[in-house]
């Protein structure tokens, strides 16, 4: 008795996953595509109890998602077969203590042509090493504190 309450106080475990990909549409349909990935993946990330960050180069997407462990392998299996994305490259999988974006479901603003040449070296390379893989999330949580991204992201609470 005494350890079926000892076990229901452990706190469910989270899981984390970053993955770099490639758009496979054309520049002239990148913003409707990803506004159509943004606004879908906010409402799934919600009813999956994820929370996570997007990065949309000129040519390439990088996102972290974390959450429940079935959540995370369903979100991820409907994202190697999205036609939007090819060169699906998994960087990190594992499991954290806590969220690194609990306050969105994804944190997004807008293309950001400028971080290309932190993410293009990372698709399909065999080279990326788990380092890379927490300096790149490292990005993301610096960008999701920016008063830019926090004005015009939708947090888990809101949606």
């Amino acid at each position: 008795m005494a350890l079926r309450r000892f076990i229901g106080n452990i706190p469910p475990m989270i899981h984390s996953l970053l993955y770099v990909s490639t758009q496979a549409f054309t520049p002239a349909d990148a913003d409707a595509t990803i506004a159509r990935i943004v606004t879908g993946s906010r409402r799934r990330n919600v009813r999956f109890g994820v929370t996570g960050a997007l990065i949309a180069t000129a040519r390439r997407f990088a996102q972290v998602i974390e959450g429940p462990s079935d959540s995370i392998a369903t979100l991820f299996a409907s994202i190697r077969f999205d036609p939007s994305h090819r060169d699906v490259t998994v960087l990190l999988a594992d499991t954290i203590s806590e969220r690194r974006f609990g306050e969105w479901s994804l944190a997004y603003h807008g293309l950001a042509p400028y971080l290309e040449h932190v993410v293009a070296p990372m698709v399909a390379s065999r080279t990326v090493t788990e380092r890379d893989g927490h300096r790149l999330i490292s990005v993301m949580r610096y960008l999701a504190a920016e008063p830019i991204w926090a004005s015009t992201v939708h947090t888990t609470a809101e949606s």
